[in-house]
């Protein structure tokens, strides 16, 4: 059972909370549905990622494909590269979401 102040994870320097997950979660949500038009891979990616947030809340979400989890990546790495400043942290990027699907691919 989770609660706000749960820790989720240490990131090497402080905790990350269920709280703070859930914020960001929030947070990505309101980027991607700041873009338009709303492509499919984006809605999906919000249905995903308001799933996470099911689950954080103690609720059990409808279920997502491992291609839904892969789509979620490369809109995240996507939004993210539209802020990047530079080549170096779109290949930052790009190496992040290779991994996290490969954890996937290996795992879900």
């Amino acid at each position: 059972m989770y609660y706000p102040k749960y820790v989720l994870f240490n990131d090497g320097v402080k905790d990350i909370t269920v709280d703070m997950a859930i914020e960001a979660l929030n947070y990505m949500i309101k980027i991607i549905l700041s873009k338009k038009p709303l492509t499919n891979s984006y809605k999906k990616a919000i249905t995903v990622l308001q799933s996470m947030k099911t689950i954080l809340n103690n609720n059990t979400p409808s279920h997502n494909s491992k291609d839904d989890l892969k789509i979620t990546i490369d809109v995240i790495e996507e939004v993210k590269n539209s802020y990047a400043k530079s080549e170096e942290e779109k290949r930052y990027n790009a190496e992040m979401a290779f991994k996290c699907k490969l954890i996937i691919e290996m795992h879900y």
